[in-house]
């Protein structure tokens, strides 16, 4: 048998081997409380956090090799083997104590706008899955301010 016959033979094994193991695969939610957008007007605003992981996998668990999100501290014990149609579910209660302390967190992915956008990325194997939820710092002191570029006044700035 010639050498390119045993290569081709060897990566077709190593495929089939591997095959099934590509087809797990886990979805994600990421919620505040059962929004994924909310508007914030009154400070302190109270939050909870909801992560939620999905085995959208039909006939296979998948495994939750790890997870991302840069500003709650979810704790789900990896690596974590989830079940064909289960979710695993973390909360956790989070506080926007001001107006203020909410541009700067909104301000805190180089743009400065109104809109604290928040991921949450879980890892397998093969694969990764991300989803978001988005708070925007309203001002109930200056008449229609929501949504939009805070002012030169409003981020302090001259």
């Amino acid at each position: 048998m010639s050498r390119g016959w045993r290569i081709a033979l060897a990566v077709g094994a190593l495929i089939g081997i591997a095959g099934p193991a590509h087809a797990h695969e886990l979805a994600c939610e990421r919620a505040l409380g059962d929004e994924r957008v909310r508007e914030l007007w009154r400070y302190p605003a109270s939050l909870e956090v909801v992560a939620e992981v999905i085995n959208v996998h039909p006939t296979e668990a998948s495994v939750l090799q790890s997870f991302e999100d840069a500003r709650v501290d979810f704790t789900f014990a990896l690596p974590l083997p989830i079940g064909v149609g289960v979710t695993v579910t973390d909360r956790k209660s989070s506080t926007v104590e001001s107006y203020e302390g909410c541009l700067a967190a909104a301000a805190a992915d180089g743009r400065v706008d109104h809109h604290i956008d928040e991921s949450f990325t879980v890892l397998w194997a093969f694969g990764q899955a991300q989803c978001t939820t988005r708070i925007t710092c309203c001002s109930a002191s200056v008449e229609g301010r929501c949504g939009t570029a805070p002012t030169t006044e409003e981020r302090g700035t001259p």
